[in-house]
């Protein structure tokens, strides 16, 4: 009865134990980045000049492991907030801008060796830009619209300087196929909202009518409680429908703070011992 009781209690401490080991608990990575950059935009809809000027870009995104028993999917949210304000060649006018774009999407991690990450994924996102021309005319202001899907690819690649396990990332981004808001030349605002004349003002966009390349590189350097992100990055859009061309462009350095950040339920659920980091 003793080893029948004895072997019982074993098993039943084997599945708590092997029940303990695979509870799995998935932070979410949070990054926030602040930039000054440079501007450059051409809106053909305003003015056939090139405008320049600078800006400040902040970026916030959020991302974690898809499922608690697989850490090769994983799901990323990024907002992107950029205001600036560009001038013609001859100063004599300029453009002030504010853009607004979200993106949500799932990536694949490949292990490459312990160095090195590579990490694929597609993402949908929508964006929202407004346009102010200072001239006196009939349409001052233009909106950019649109939403795309994009694929996405992010290199990391892991060293050591004095113990301390530095991160440099390197990612790029291109939109492949959606839809985009450009109204046709002269058509005033006033004619699109009020009277509903929306006309030849939504297009569908490929790689034939709109091209795009986001380029980051960064590198994280590890403190006590975070991380700290210095890098520069660029953002080149290009795209034209009816018979008018834009373009903006977005060179820029930042620095941000990475941190990881985990929700439990209830005030009075302790922290968990094991967890799980996307590292994005």
């Amino acid at each position: 009865m003793k080893k029948h009781l004895m072997a019982f209690v074993f098993i039943c401490l084997m599945f708590t134990t092997n029940a303990q080991e695979a509870s799995k608990y998935n932070l979410t990575n949070v990054n926030n980045k602040f930039g000054l950059a440079v501007l450059e935009i051409a809106d053909e809809y305003l003015s056939p000049l090139i405008y320049t000027g600078f800006g400040l870009k902040y970026e916030h995104s959020q991302s974690r492991f898809l499922l608690k028993d697989n850490d090769r999917f994983s799901t990323t949210g990024k907002v992107n907030i950029l205001a600036g304000i560009t001038l013609n060649p001859e100063n004599t006018s300029s453009i002030t801008y504010m853009g607004f774009s979200y993106k949500w999407g799932v990536n694949y991690r490949y292990n490459i060796n312990d160095a090195f990450d590579l990490f694929g994924g597609a993402n949908v996102g929508v964006e929202y830009g407004l346009k102010q021309n200072s001239r006196n005319v009939n349409n001052s202001v233009n909106i950019d619209m649109a939403t795309d899907l994009s694929l996405s690819g992010l290199l990391r690649y892991k060293f050591f300087i004095n113990r301390k396990a530095l991160l440099l990332s390197c990612f790029l981004e291109t939109p492949v196929i959606g839809c985009m808001f450009v109204p046709e030349s002269g058509a005033s605002y006033y004619e699109i909202s009020e009277l509903g004349n929306l006309d030849n003002s939504f297009h569908f966009s490929s790689l034939h009518n709109k091209n795009g390349l986001n380029s980051q590189i960064n590198i994280q350097i590890p403190f006590k409680h975070s991380e700290w992100i210095f890098g520069v990055g660029s953002s080149v859009l290009k795209y034209k429908a009816n018979n008018l061309l834009f373009k903006t462009a977005t060179y820029y350095l930042n620095v941000g703070m990475r941190y990881d950040l985990c929700v439990f339920r209830g005030t009075k659920n302790r922290a968990p011992e094991k967890y799980r980091n996307a590292g994005l």
